[in-house]
Parts: structure tokens; C-alpha cells; sequence
């Protein structure tokens, strides 16, 4: 039986690239495998504005990847934020073609609530802030920033640490 391909979708402050070190030790233990590291809309060149851009928006930027990649069966992982937009890839593209999902670190809100809603403490009140003002990224202070992202760690980040 073939592998699946794998497909990385990542959260909300990063892009497709911070998948890299995964992806290149995958290919160093699984050279065969075929991974997909996705750019949701508004993420590196990928056109689309962050403060517009909706779920249904993030899912059908993952289907597309997936298609012009050619893949047939596949494993979609999604970190973080990346676990709101998963199972709505699964959903689309259907058991024949998903063999298995996988939430790494998802965030999911309650069913009923946003994302926005679900948030707490000082990424909550900055996220809320960014959107209260319409904005895609606001500026965090280098303490929430750390505690929010792992101690500093915001690669491509659209929430920046001043």
C-alpha cells in the first residue's frame, strides 16, 4: 500500500515555512513521503487580506494546493489555528481520499463560539483589540509575545513582538 501524502496546514501567526523543520526531517526519514506545507490566504505570496479572510476561504486554499499537487490520498495535519481550517478540508475532500486527520497543538472553540470568543488572557485582549480596529496584525509587547508563541518563536508571524 502507498503512503498518503501529508499535508501541513499551519496556524494563524505563521506560514507554510514554518513547517520546514518538520518537513526536512521527514524527508531524511522518509524520503518517499510527499509533504505538502500549505500557505493559507493572505500568508507569504499568497494573495488575500488577513482581516477579511474566512474559514471557508482557508479550506478551499487547501483543497486547491492539494489538487494542483496532484494528490490523491492524504493525511492533513493542522497546528494551532490550522485546527479550524482541517476539518473542513477532511469534510470536502471525503473519506476516499483523507485516510487519517490530525489536530497538532488545535485550537477548536467551543461549537457556537469564534475563535475571537475563545481566546483568554493577553492574546485574547490583543486579538480582540486587532479586530475591533480591523486590523490583520497588531503590534504585542515582547512579554505576552513570548508567552503566546513559546517563548519568542513568531517566524512569519502577523502578530509582531514591538
Amino acid at each position: 500500500m502507498a503512503l498518503p501524502a501529508l499535508v501541513l496546514v499551519h496556524g494563524g501567526a505563521h506560514a507554510g515555512d514554518c513547517w520546514d523543520l518538520t518537513v526536512d526531517e521527514i524527508h531524511r526519514l522518509a524520503p518517499e513521503l510527499r509533504v505538502l506545507a500549505v500557505d493559507l490566504p493572505g500568508r507569504r505570496g499568497r494573495p488575500g487580506d488577513l482581516s477579511a479572510v474566512t474559514i471557508t476561504d482557508c479550506v478551499e486554499s487547501v483543497i486547491t494546493d492539494v489538487e494542483d499537487a496532484g494528490l490523491d490520498e492524504v493525511v492533513v495535519c493542522g497546528h494551532s489555528l490550522g485546527g479550524v481550517t482541517v476539518p473542513g478540508v477532511v469534510a470536502k475532500l471525503g473519506p476516499s481520499r483523507v485516510r487519517e486527520m490530525i489536530l497538532a497543538a488545535a485550537f477548536l472553540p467551543p461549537q457556537g463560539t469564534s475563535v475571537l470568543d475563545s481566546l483568554g488572557g493577553p492574546l485574547g485582549w490583543y486579538a480582540r483589540h486587532a479586530a475591533a480596529a480591523r486590523q490583520a496584525a497588531v503590534v504585542m509587547p515582547r512579554v505576552p509575545a513570548r508567552l503566546a508563541f513559546c517563548n519568542g518563536m513568531t517566524p512569519h508571524c502577523a502578530v509582531r513582538a514591538q
